[in-house]
């Protein structure tokens, strides 16, 4: 990975500025501030171009701020970084923005095609970021942690507490991402056993499902022969009844056999209703005669009614005309004067008429009854004469009466014989019935049996799942286990240590001419020689301390460098793709000159390594670095001069 250039525009205390980055060697960074009167180099920006770089990449300086802050303050506005990045054979371009006109707070990333940009750039920033991560191959910790080196950032490895450089060790050497790999590894574990025993409680419920449905087999196999026997003792039963039918049948045949023909009885019914109906003239007349009868007596009641009628009638005319008699000499009930025979004459002849018209209507009344009593007898008499001569039909009613109960008794045996061979015709069909019917526990065999057989599947099946799962259970455990403290974190511990020790010796021996080494320890044996994990730097002079709190000022300075550049080698190794470059914010502070030429002879070989290392310094370091950039702030934006002596 090879960053090839920066162009800063508004951004910290630069104003506009662009510079090569790659394959440098070697070069010094310094500063010249005329705008301040209380500083000479400090705050003219050099340390601006780290920050450039970080925040251009990761929206964070290598300082860690972010935001509207890095905005230079005169500007204002219309701040803006661009890198251009190498990785093999592709070129692509990094833009970030802030209050810009054009770009916003935006992300922008394209990559060079023959003869255009290809945007890679995404809808959202954070969509974009996860495009640059994979293009530099490495989070904004690995980055700043292999490329950067500030004197505000650089730790006192030595003097750390062990749980503080544990920690700085972990995180460099990536240990840290295993906890979390442990963590989600115990997870998985979790999971897939969770997942286990539910497979299992599946196997086990399946397997019990299994029994129940084995058993409805069987039960429907059982009922299957229970039907079958059933059948079979309906089909005797039925042939016994259907036998007795057959017998009553046979014996009511030869029963109306012995009753006589129905057909002659009827014959000879209808021969006697025809004698029967000769007579039925005679039973007219006599009929006829009988009402004659009747109308007679009817008639003779009415003239006797009449004659009484006209007898009441004479007694009152007969008793007016007497009273009439009795009124000769009565006062007048008007005037009082008595009644003579003259006065009542008138009178007395009305009441003489009308007892003389009344007998004349008795006489013709009596006339009438006796015309009538005579008529009367006289038809009684012809009555009785005619049924004296009638034909006497009770023996041939008789007879009748004796061939009817006869068919009678022939008719209900026949119907109690057709009733017999329906029932014989039904016994049949249903025998037929019974034999031809399906048995219906054959089907629920049937179903009973897929169902066992799908059961048995799934039970498989969950079996295979619960093998798996097993398998894989116990392959998270075994992950787990390798991400364990006592796993590959161990392992890594124990690799890194021999590195670290390795890259210090190279960048103390020449800082110090090997008078001074540091050892990286994390493991120690305790009092029962067992190993421990304990994280320190043991720091000796053979010229003078025995650790590092006796050693001077110039040789802790010494140390904390090639500590610091040792851990820094380790976090490089975690960047995915080689980075071919570093910077080293001041790291010459406190070194004499002596201390200085020795540094630079560590850095120029790591210049070689990594192809560029840029060195921002107060110190006059031209007469071992060729290449200097110079930050020149003359008023309230800084402005960049490259040389090369």
């Amino acid at each position: 990975m090879k960053f090839l250039s920066i162009e800063i525009a508004n951004f910290m205390a630069i104003g506009e500025a662009t510079i090569s980055l790659a394959d440098r060697g070697l070069v010094l960074i310094e500063g010249i501030n005329s705008y301040e009167t209380s500083a000479d180099s400090n705050g003219a920006g050099k340390s601006s171009i780290a920050d450039a770089l970080s925040w251009c990449l990761y929206g964070v300086t290598a300082r860690g701020e972010g935001g509207d802050d890095i905005v230079n303050d005169d500007a204002k506005t219309d701040c803006s970084v661009r890198v251009v990045v190498e990785d093999g054979a592709d070129l692509y371009e990094i833009v970030r923005y802030r209050k810009h006109k054009k770009g916003k707070n935006s992300l922008t990333v394209r990559k060079q095609e023959t003869n255009s940009y290809k945007d890679l750039t995404l809808g959202k920033d954070a969509l974009t970021q996860v495009v640059v991560d994979r293009i530099i191959g490495c989070s904004l910790e690995v980055f700043n942690g292999a490329v950067y080196a500030g004197q505000e950032k650089m730790p006192d490895l030595p003097g750390m507490t062990d749980k503080t450089l544990k920690m700085l060790i972990e995180e460099a050497s990536g240990a840290t991402l295993l906890e979390v790999a442990y963590v989600e590894a115990n997870t998985r574990v979790r999971n897939t056993a969770a997942e286990l025993s539910s497979s299992s409680m599946t196997v086990s419920t399946i397997g019990r499902h299994i029994d129940d449905a084995e058993r409805s087999l069987v039960n429907a196999q059982t009922q299957l022969a229970d039907f079958e026997t059933r059948r079979l003792a309906d089909v005797r039963s039925l042939a016994t009844d259907a036998k007795g039918t057959k017998s009553e049948i046979d014996t009511r045949t030869v029963e109306l056999a012995l009753l006589g023909d129905a057909i002659d009885i009827s014959q000879k019914i209808e021969k006697i209703d025809r004698q029967i109906a000769a007579v039925a003239g005679e039973q007219k007349t006599e009929r006829a005669k009988a009402d004659g009868v009747a109308n007679a007596a009817r008639a003779l009641q009415a003239a006797q009614l009449t004659e009484k009628s006209n007898e009441r009638h004479l007694t009152l005319a007969k008793k007016r005309l007497a009273e009439l008699d009795h009124q000769v000499g009565c006062p007048c009930s008007t005037c009082d004067r008595p009644y003579s025979a003259e006065d009542i004459a008138p009178a007395k002849k009305i009441a003489a008429d009308a007892v003389t018209g009344h007998e004349c209507d008795l006489v013709d009344a009596e006339a009438i009854v006796a015309t009538a009593l005579i008529a009367h007898k006289q038809a009684q008499s012809d009555l009785d004469a005619y049924r004296a001569a009638m034909t006497d039909l009770s023996a041939v009613n008789a007879q009748r009466a004796s061939l009817q109960a006869q068919l009678a008794n022939i008719r209900e045996k026949e119907g109690l014989l057709v009733s017999a061979k329906r029932e014989l015709t039904r016994m049949v069909a249903e025998i037929k019935r019974k034999r031809d019917d399906a048995n219906p526990w054959l089907a629920e065999i049937a179903r009973c049996e897929t169902t066992v057989e799908d059961r048995k599947k799934a039970h498989h099946d969950a079996q295979t799942k619960e093998a798996a799962l097993t398998t894989a259970f116990r392959i998270a455990e075994a992950i787990a286990k390798v991400f364990s403290p006592t796993g590959v974190r161990a392992f890594l511990l124990d690799e890194v240590t021999p590195f670290l020790n390795e890259q210090t010796a190279k960048y103390l021996g020449t800082l110090s001419d090997g008078h001074v080494s540091a050892t990286w320890t994390t493991l120690i044996k305790n009092a029962k020689g067992e190993l421990r994990e304990k994280f320190s730097i043991e720091v000796t002079n053979v010229n003078g301390g025995k650790k590092f709190g006796l050693v001077s000022g110039g040789e802790k300075r010494k140390v904390r460098i090639a500590c610091a550049l040792a851990l820094q080698d380790l976090v490089a190794r975690r960047a995915s793709k080689p980075i071919e470059l570093f910077i080293g914010d001041e790291i010459d502070d406190a070194l004499d000159r002596s201390g200085q030429e020795r540094l630079m002879t560590v850095l120029e070989e790591k210049a070689r390594e990594r192809g560029s290392v840029f060195i921002i310094s107060h110190a006059d370091l031209k007469d071992w670095i060729r290449n200097t950039v110079t930050v020149k702030r003359e008023g309230p934006r800084s402005t960049i001069e490259e040389a090369t002596s």
